[in-house]
């Protein structure tokens, strides 16, 4: 079954489309963004599991941790 499954979580959301998942919606709620998609269940499932041990996910802790470094200079 195949639902709609948002985030506001532009790192996880980037993660969702470089897999191959199609943005079904983008809406603005205040200040933030949220991104839904329509995916399968058991792969939702997957994808979720498999995030945070992921490249993608190492690289966007790294970035975030160099961004960090550069507010403190």
């Amino acid at each position: 079954m195949s639902n709609d499954y948002e985030t506001q979580d532009m790192a996880f959301a980037a993660y969702l489309v470089e897999k191959g998942c199609q943005i079904s919606k983008v809406k603005r709620v205040g200040r933030r963004v949220v991104w839904s998609f329509s995916v399968p269940d058991d792969r939702l499932s997957t994808l979720e599991a498999d995030w945070p041990s992921s490249a993608e996910s190492r690289y966007f802790n790294v970035y975030q941790t160099l961004k960090t470094q550069i507010r403190k200079i």
